[in-house]
């Protein structure tokens, strides 16, 4: 497991926990609680804070709500690959609201 408070809290609710970042778009991440943008701070319910995160790059965010896909982050996994995997496995939306056409 990448984290072991992530991992025994999904082991304590016996089944996937999923976050999101803690960063305003267009805004860097944060490594701890107090590098936190006070509109994110005060914002949640809770803030489960674990320590100090190692940091990294962050997630590839993607809007898919129009004809064709829009990288709106991109993140860890490049633009390219995300795309290379729609295409390999043939991933298409039923829902008209998630259709859209490959960028050969």
């Amino acid at each position: 497991c990448g984290h072991a408070v992530a991992y025994a809290l999904a082991k304590a609710v016996n089944g996937p926990v999923t976050g999101t970042s803690a960063n305003l778009a267009g805004h860097g991440g944060c490594s701890q609680i107090p590098e936190l943008d006070s509109q994110v701070r005060d914002a949640p319910d809770l803030i489960l804070d674990a320590g100090p995160l190692k940091g990294g790059i962050g997630s590839t965010v993607i809007d898919v709500t129009g004809e064709i896909p829009k990288i709106l982050r991109e993140g860890i996994v490049p633009e390219k690959d995300i795309f290379a995997v729609f295409k390999k496995y043939s991933i298409n939306f039923v829902d008209k609201r998630f259709k859209f056409k490959y960028r050969d």
